[in-house]
């Protein structure tokens, strides 16, 4: 916007016309946007004033004004940063975890991370999440093959991925070398006989 200037030698048309640029160059007063404001001074004053502070609060209802040539500072703590971006105006803040020394005693506690929140839980709530066994035994059949039997007898409810089974020692394979069906067991070939059977049953509960 050039500034207007009427000289004391112009004549009266300059003036107006000049005049009349002038009112163009400053805008249609009824055009004002501000609250309160009745005139150009008061609308620039207003609205100098309102983006000149603002206030931050906590949740503890501490408040503090920020106002002009005053700079808001995001400061970090222990395992914590905060990075400011000139590039979008923003700010982020990082949580570092320290290393997690052992406890002194038994505490019975286990952290654990439930939808991005860290809280603990007890022994005997993890092994309920994730449906741990309360105890785990072995039950140990012993036979003696013959050359020609190839069906043994076995605790109900097992299953061929439930028992070990070796032949003198020999670890056999599930499905491949013997099957388990009901209480009996079949092996796909009959051991030789005085081989020495033994069918270890896992037992859990």
């Amino acid at each position: 916007m050039a500034d207007r200037v009427v000289a004391t030698t112009n004549t009266v048309e300059t003036f107006r016309t000049t005049f009349n640029s002038l009112a163009t160059d400053v805008g249609d007063i009824t055009n004002l946007n501000v609250t309160g404001a009745t005139d150009l001074v008061e609308a620039v004053n207003t609205a100098a004033q309102a983006s000149a502070t603002f206030v931050i609060g906590d949740d503890s209802s501490t408040e503090a004004t920020i106002s002009t040539n005053h700079t808001l500072k995001f400061s970090g703590g222990s395992g914590i940063t905060a990075t400011v971006s000139q590039v979008d105006d923003s700010v982020t803040f990082a949580i570092a975890l320290g290393s997690i020394a052992a406890a002194g005693s038994d505490t019975d506690k286990f952290l654990v991370s439930d939808s991005g929140v860290i809280k603990t839980r007890t022994g005997v709530q993890v092994r309920s999440d994730i449906g741990a066994l309360n105890s785990v035994t072995y039950n140990n059949r012993k036979s003696t093959g013959d050359g020609s039997d190839t069906t043994f007898t076995v605790t109900s409810g097992q299953t061929t991925a439930s028992v070990i089974v070796t032949l003198n020692g020999v670890t056999q394979q599930p499905t491949d070398d013997y099957a388990i069906s009901g209480t009996t067991l079949t092996f796909t070939t009959a051991p030789e006989n005085a081989v020495i059977i033994n069918i270890r049953e896992l037992i859990t509960s």
